[in-house]
């Protein structure tokens, strides 16, 4: 037996200064990790033997859509989520954290990170072998300026080369300068203040600094698949709701493209086809360029869909043209109504890179616009009530 009585004599005869240096040691540690860029909702979380996929945007549209598509569809828990916010203390972000805790509390932490912030993005993605990229430039909290959103998809690619990434997913679009040039007139030129009080001549501003991000991810040699989305079916649940107008009080919405057929697909289908291209891994996905779409409908034909669901006349303003929107004054109608006439008179173009064919050979199970406002038909008659 070990003689007790010295381990109490070195207790006692012990200087105070050296029990002072342990305890500042330790305090200094947690002040550390209290400090960190990378703030997680539960730093003990058990890794297992999933793979770490890293997802910014997570409480916004195609980063929480694939967020639900990971937890429903991964029923051999291939993959754990690393669910990425701007803060974490968000009334979007507690409610992604409860929901996580309270379902796959071992597959899942949410993180605060800014994309703006190279350290705490490269932090995001320590030990992840995979992560969704997306920007918002119609959020200034993320994009003060709209340059910054190719400094955030720099600060992507950048952080990915760092830390050695096996497959990244980059949501963007095509470059609207390899259709229309900066001389034309077909679509006009807008002339924007960047971060650096420069001015930036673009025709879509949003549509190129995307692009411009995709040359990032090549530069750097991460093994990328670039996703091309359509129109968003929640569109008409935010940006362009229904309301009632005009004389007669009838349902009416305001997406002025013409009879141009566009491109579309649900927000939770991009999260699916997301998640279907991880499960594929970069062999067959990465360098590639895969538009979503899950139907190519004119505004006529969504109309048409919201009447049969709704049980009354619903119509698209077909007075308002893409030229008139241009000059309604809010932020950004510019920038939008030049997307408007892309997406009209550069239609051809638009819809060959979005092919629905492509997308259903990765997830087959797409949603209908049509099955779409039925599954939200409450939501839709509560908005215009």
């Amino acid at each position: 037996m070990p003689d007790r009585s010295l381990r109490k004599e070195f207790i006692f005869d012990c200087p105070i200064s050296v029990f002072m240096h342990i305890f500042q040691r330790i305090e200094s540690k947690f002040k550390q990790a209290h400090n960190s860029p990378l703030k997680r909702t539960n730093p003990f979380y058990k890794m297992k033997s999933s793979k770490i996929i890293v997802i910014f945007g997570a409480t916004g549209s195609q980063g929480g859509a694939l967020v639900r598509a990971i937890l429903t569809h991964d029923t051999q828990k291939e993959f754990y989520i690393r669910a990425i916010t701007r803060n974490r203390d968000s009334e979007k972000a507690l409610k992604l954290t409860k929901m996580m805790i309270s379902e796959e509390e071992n597959r899942v932490e949410v993180v605060e990170a800014d994309a703006n912030d190279l350290e705490q993005v490269t932090m995001a993605l320590k030990d992840a072998y995979g992560a969704f990229f997306v920007t918002n430039p119609f959020d200034p909290s993320s994009c003060a300026t709209l340059d910054l959103e190719s400094k955030q998809a720099w600060n992507f690619a950048k952080a990915s080369e760092v830390v050695g990434l096996h497959h990244a997913i980059w949501s963007t679009t095509e470059d609207p300068l390899e259709d229309v040039s900066m001389e034309s007139d077909a679509i006009p030129t807008l002339t924007v203040t960047s971060q650096d009080g420069s001015q930036t001549c673009y025709k879509l501003p949003h549509f190129e600094n995307k692009a411009k991000g995709d040359g990032f991810f090549e530069e750097f040699s991460v093994p990328t698949t670039f996703i091309l989305p359509g129109f968003f079916y929640e569109n008409f649940l935010s940006y362009f709701p229904l309301k009632r107008e005009g004389e007669d009080n009838s349902l009416q919405f305001l997406v002025p493209t013409g009879d141009a057929k566009i491109p579309m697909t649900s927000a939770e289908d991009i999260g699916k086809v997301a998640f279907a291209i991880f499960q594929g891994g970069p062999k067959e996905f990465a360098g590639k360029k895969i538009g979503i779409s899950t139907e190519h409908l004119s505004m006529d034909d969504v109309s048409e869909r919201f009447s049969k669901v709704l049980g009354e006349r619903v119509s698209n303003n077909k007075f308002v043209t893409a030229e008139i929107f241009s000059t309604f004054g809010f932020p950004m109608c510019q920038e939008l109504a030049n997307m408007f006439m892309y997406w009209r008179d550069f239609n051809t173009q638009y819809r060959s890179r979005r092919s629905v064919d492509e997308t259903k050979k990765i997830y087959a199970d797409l949603t209908s616009f049509e099955d779409f406002v039925q599954e939200n038909k409450e939501i839709f008659v509560k908005s215009f009530s």
